[in-house]
């Protein structure tokens, strides 16, 4: 019902406008679209992007009714300030963290960007030039937690992103004409269900083509600190120049932040796989060895440890796979491994000669 904030967004102003249209004073308006949000909050499970979204909605309604003009930045500040004093450790969460940092892409760097290109451009390219913006703040966030990126993600963003209005629409509509008639509203879910199927496609599509899954590895915190100032220092220039060039500096800063993480040399690494085995090995060249990788009790070993392990040390690719024999506590990591498309060179199995009766 609600992947993130976005939803929240659209529900709440979709239902705030239709209340003004039909000539509803602005306190009661703001006063039921308050109450519907919330109640679509809890509806959703209220995770941490819903209440950040639930907290900003409630704030400008609150600056509507009292005649005060509402900013997104200070609406942002104060929800984060209420989260963390709730639970001060969900600042090292990575579903809080990209929240808001994807809000202030889509705020402040995107009104940095859209102030130097005075004209309006295309439907699409503004799209795009959102992602782009949006990417630019959650970057950092994203290869700290997951090390790596999608070379498509700004591209299929951009196709996805005008259609998750009609969806809301469409879905919200849905349900109310279900209390009613299912038949009808059969019909009418027949749309976001076409949406979802087109999403499915398109992302699908994108992701068998090259370089959907580009591994980076884990960036230190010095180096993401660093971006981030950086980045500050660019769109000040650009915001006091208006010197539209000065904007590839930061798409070269981000192709900056993913190369060079990871470990350089050797070393020689024991996952703790459970009941099993886990040894990963690096030359100086920088070849990847892998021993075994499997486990009985532990469930989705490779997706879970040894493809995040990789994935954080920057390594995309072994270029030897050892395997001491082939029970599942020596090779479940391996197959979770295959199915992912992780590229394995060489897969080297022990040879047993026959015996003379055979």
């Amino acid at each position: 019902l609600a992947v993130s904030g976005l939803h929240i967004s659209i529900f709440g102003m979709g239902l705030y406008r239709l209340l003004r249209r039909i000539y509803c004073p602005i306190p009661v308006a703001s006063a039921l679209t308050a109450g519907v949000v919330y109640s679509f909050g809890v509806l959703t499970g209220m995770e941490l992007s819903t209440t950040r979204a639930v907290i900003m909605f409630f704030m400008m309604m609150l600056a509507g009714s009292l005649g005060y003009t509402y900013d997104t930045v200070t609406a942002l500040s104060v929800s984060g300030m209420l989260q963390l004093w709730e639970n001060p450790f969900v600042l090292w969460y990575a579903g809080f963290l990209l929240s808001y940092t994807a809000v202030l892409g889509a705020v402040v760097i995107t009104g940095v960007v859209k102030n130097v290109w005075k004209k309006r451009a295309e439907r699409l390219l503004e799209t795009i030039e959102s992602s782009l913006c949006i990417q630019m703040a959650t970057l950092p966030v994203l290869l700290f937690f997951y090390y790596e990126v999608s070379g498509y993600s700004i591209l299929v963003n951009a196709c996805v992103l005008p259609f998750m209005g009609i969806l809301l629409f469409f879905g919200a509509a849905g349900g109310v004409i279900g209390l009613f008639h299912g038949g009808m509203a059969a019909v009418v879910l027949k749309v976001p269900e076409w949406i979802l199927v087109g999403c499915q496609w398109i992302c699908a599509f994108f992701s068998g083509l090259p370089g959907n899954s580009i591994i980076t590895g884990k960036p230190s915190m010095e180096k993401i600190i660093l971006y981030y100032i950086l980045l500050l220092i660019i769109l000040n220039i650009i915001r006091s120049t208006e010197k539209r060039r000065c904007f590839l500096g930061s798409i070269v800063l981000m192709a900056i932040l993913c190369c060079g993480n990871g470990t350089k040399g050797t070393e020689v690494d024991f996952l703790d796989v459970g009941q099993g085995d886990g040894i990963f090995l690096q030359s100086e060249q920088g070849n990847g060895v892998f021993i075994d990788g499997g486990s009985t009790d532990v469930g989705k070993v490779g997706t879970y440890r040894i493809l995040p392990f990789l994935k954080c040390r920057g390594i995309k690719e072994i270029s030897l796979w050892f395997l001491s024999h082939t029970d599942e506590d020596h090779i479940s990591g391996l197959n979770e491994i295959l199915e992912e498309g992780y590229p394995v060179r060489n897969i080297c199995l022990l040879y047993t000669s026959p015996s003379p009766r055979d």
